[in-house]
């Protein structure tokens, strides 16, 4: 397996500044699952770097990105309560612990886990590998209002489009997706009012909700780039695979991949793919690039989270190559 910084992307581009990003609908479509629990919304969660969070009030056709994950889980954690597998166990406004399998439990964390103060000379203990630490404030949105209430239904994605129950012996692997079906206690009844207008102003509150959260989420992806110390692009981007020469397991082809959709292959070197930013929305995205040898087996691949913002006049590209500080996965 070759080790994770032996594959660079880098990135020739022509950086724009602009006043802001328009604030568009990020929405991926999927078909509905056959008979989905009962659910006020349902919410996806890609054990991913960069991963999409996302909420759907239409039992899943159509998902609305209200967060990323900053740090995938990579192992499950012990937990003698967890008897209901495919369940949250409990959840807070500093977390969402949910069992997956028997005594084992994995965690949603907002992006800053509140913690008591470490004694002197001491740092303060880090989420563990098995919570899935994301970009959302705690006590906010979905650690806020929309909290998946305990005994919230949970089913994981892995390997099929196909929403199923944890295996017995489940261990998470990059990109596995978590279903979360949240039914939120129904608002007080008022004079005269049935449970279906309940229902019904129940899910107008939560559409309003997620709304404003989407809208919120899209407007701060500029700020969150400047923070994070990552690109704002337009025009034309090149992506670079950098492959080191004279490994015992060559690399023979490399895939670039877009928000996680097949964009561009390559068979020979050298690795490079002329990406037009003016083909997608302005806002975050995705890129990929992976390498593969001659028997198709995944060797390596980096990801990195660009901000897109072309408004109606694109300058023209640079031809000024720079690496960025991009996190892989194995």
């Amino acid at each position: 397996m070759y080790a994770r910084n032996l594959l660079f992307l880098y990135l020739s581009l022509g950086l724009w500044l602009g006043a802001g990003v328009r604030c568009e609908a990020q929405i991926s479509v999927r078909k509905p699952e056959a008979d989905p629990p009962k659910e006020t919304y349902s919410l996806r969660v890609e054990n991913a770097q960069y991963g999409r969070i996302e909420i759907s009030l239409d039992r899943g056709l159509h998902t609305i990105l209200i967060g990323r994950v900053q740090r995938p889980a990579v192992q499950i954690a012990n937990e003698k309560t967890a008897t209901a597998v495919g369940t949250v166990l409990r959840a807070q406004g500093d977390g969402i612990a949910f069992c997956v399998a028997t005594g084992r439990i994995m965690k949603l964390l907002p992006a800053v886990v509140p913690v008591k103060p470490a004694p002197k000379g001491k740092k303060a203990p880090a989420p563990g590998p098995a919570g899935i630490l994301t970009d959302i404030a705690a006590g906010e949105g979905l650690f806020g209002e929309l909290l998946p209430p305990a005994g919230t239904v949970i089913g994981a994605i892995a390997d099929t489009p196909r929403e199923a129950p944890f295996p017995a012996d489940y261990l998470p692997n990059l990109d596995d997706v978590f279903v979360f079906h949240v039914r939120l206690p129904l608002p007080a009844a008022k004079a005269g009012e049935t449970e279906a207008q309940r229902e019904d102003a129940l899910k107008e509150s939560v559409r309003v909700q997620v709304t404003a959260l989407q809208k919120e989420y899209a407007a701060g992806a500029v700020a969150r780039a400047a923070a994070g110390k990552r690109k704002v692009v337009s025009g034309t981007l090149t992506l670079r695979a950098n492959i080191p020469e004279g490994e015992p397991d060559p690399v023979t082809a490399v895939t670039y991949l877009l928000d996680g959709r097949f964009i561009a292959a390559q068979n020979t070197a050298p690795f490079v793919y002329q990406w037009d930013t003016q083909n997608v929305e302005d806002g975050e995205h995705v890129l990929e690039i992976r390498a593969v040898n001659r028997n198709a087996r995944l060797l390596t691949r980096v990801r990195a989270l660009v901000v897109v913002q072309n408004g109606t006049a694109a300058p023209a590209t640079s031809d000024v190559s720079t690496p960025p500080n991009l996190p892989s996965s194995p």
